[in-house]
C-alpha cells in the first residue's frame, strides 16, 4: 500500500559477515550501506527540533552517544572507501553501534528522522527499487541544510565526505525526475502528519523559509 509499517522487533542470535561475498558485490552497492549509520547525523537535529519546539523526550546520553557515533563515522573515509576487511568490519559495526542506540531508546528516533521521511515520501510518488542508502545520503544534506542552526553537523562537511568515499547520490544517479522531487518536497510535510512519524524538520510551519525548494532543486541537481 506504499506506506511504512513498523512490525515489532526481532533479534538475532548470531551475525554471519561473508568478506568475500561482499566484497564480490559492486563497491557502488557496499558504499550504499553506509547511508543508515549517517541518517543519524540528521535524525539528532530532528530529535533537538522535537524536544525543543514539539515537546518530545529526549536523552542526553543517547543523544551524545549517536552523536559520537557520526563523528566516529566522518572519520572513516578511507577505510570506507578502500571496502576492505576493515572497511566492511567498521560499516558493521556502526550499523551495530546504531541498532544497540535504538533498542536503548525503544525505538529509531536516534537514526531514523527527516532524511528517511523524505525518502519514504518519494518513494510513494515515484515508485522505484532505489539504492537505499544512496537516497538516505542525499536526503541527509537536505535536511541538514534546511535544519540551519539546529543541525548537529554541517551539510557542506557530509557532503565531503560522501564524496570521497564515492558514493553516488545526486537525484540523477538515483533516476529521479526534478518534477517528482519537487512534488515530494512540497507533500512531505503533509505525508509525516498522515502517517504520525517523529517531530522535526518537516513539521514545522516555515521549513523554507530561508531555504526555497527552488534554491534546494537547483542545488541537488547540479551534483
Amino acid at each position: 500500500d506504499d506506506r511504512v509499517h513498523y512490525i515489532g522487533a526481532m533479534k538475532a542470535d548470531k551475525i554471519v559477515v561473508d568478506y568475500t561475498l561482499i566484497k564480490s558485490a559492486p563497491v557502488s552497492l557496499n558504499y550504499g550501506g553506509i547511508g543508515d549509520s549517517l541518517s543519524c547525523a540528521t535524525a539528532l537535529g530532528d530529535w533537538r527540533i522535537a524536544n525543543n519546539e514539539f515537546g518530545d523526550p529526549i536523552n542526553p546520553k543517547i543523544f551524545q552517544e549517536t552523536k559520537e557515533l557520526v563523528q566516529q563515522l566522518l572519520k572513516s573515509r578511507n577505510v570506507i572507501h578502500d571496502m576492505n576487511d576493515e572497511g566492511i568490519r567498521k560499516m558493521v559495526e556502526f550499523l551495530l553501534w546504531e541498532i544497540r542506540l535504538c533498542e536503548e531508546w525503544g525505538n529509531a528516533r536516534p537514526e531514523e528522522g527527516g532524511e528517511h521521511f523524505l525518502a519514504y515520501t518519494i518513494e510513494k510518488i515515484r515508485p522505484a527499487r532505489y539504492l537505499h542508502g544512496a537516497l538516505i545520503a542525499l536526503n541527509v544534506l537536505i535536511v541538514l541544510r534546511l535544519q540551519g542552526k539546529d543541525a548537529i553537523f554541517n551539510y557542506l562537511d557530509v557532503k565531503k565526505y560522501l564524496d570521497d568515499i564515492g558514493l553516488k547520490y545526486s537525484p540523477k544517479d538515483l533516476g529521479i525526475p526534478k518534477d517528482d522531487f519537487r512534488k515530494a518536497l512540497e507533500y512531505v510535510p503533509k505525508y509525516v502528519e498522515e502517517e504520525k512519524l517523529f517531530h522535526g524538520i518537516w513539521n514545522r510551519s516555515n521549513i523554507f523559509h530561508n531555504e526555497s525548494i527552488d534554491v534546494i532543486l537547483d542545488w541537488i541537481y547540479n551534483f
